[in-house]
């Protein structure tokens, strides 16, 4: 519609301009949007030191020692799920040994998602965490090879299957 008055009250060329800014605001603001970073649903007794996670996609259950935290990124990630990205997982609690990352659904990352991991690599070396990350997609995995953030994160540390994430982190003390 902007577009249409722009052309009719202006001129063609610039309402073309206008129209492609427009457009690439409301690609910007869509893609935030469906793009989330997600802890994963935790079931705990207060007894014990041990938690359960629900994966509520596969009705699968993992019980995990409770200074593992699993995190799963939804969607692609750029610029608005970097920020997303961050602020969820820089609340880890100070017990929190390993973080397992879970990119399944993760089709594509931009530059700022980078910067973002590589900052988060940098605070869990700082921290003295483990990053486990699984489910790495084609794209990404090219993407952090060319950036060099893939030789930042031990290669055993790399999974297809979150199960298998899940037992490693466990065996991380």
């Amino acid at each position: 519609l902007v577009t249409f008055l722009i052309t009719v009250f202006i001129d063609l060329v610039k309402a073309i301009e206008i129209g492609m800014i427009l457009a690439a605001l409301l690609f910007m603001k869509r893609m935030s949007e469906v793009s989330d970073v997600n802890h994963l649903t935790i079931d705990s007794s207060e007894e014990s030191d041990e938690v359960s996670f629900n994966f509520h996609q596969e009705n699968t259950r993992f019980t995990t020692p409770s200074h593992i935290q699993v995190y799963e990124v939804n969607g692609p990630f750029f610029f608005g799920a970097a920020d997303k990205f961050l602020d969820a997982l820089m609340m880890t609690s100070h017990t929190t040994k390993v973080i397992v990352l879970r990119m399944r659904n993760v089709p594509s990352m931009d530059a700022t998602a980078l910067y973002a991991l590589r900052r988060f690599i940098e605070v869990c070396n700082k921290r003295k965490i483990e990053l486990v990350i699984s489910g790495l997609n084609n794209q990404p995995k090219k993407v952090l090879i060319k950036s060099n953030i893939y030789q930042l994160i031990n290669s055993n540390n790399y999974f297809e299957v979150i199960d298998d994430a899940i037992d490693y982190a466990c065996s991380i003390k």
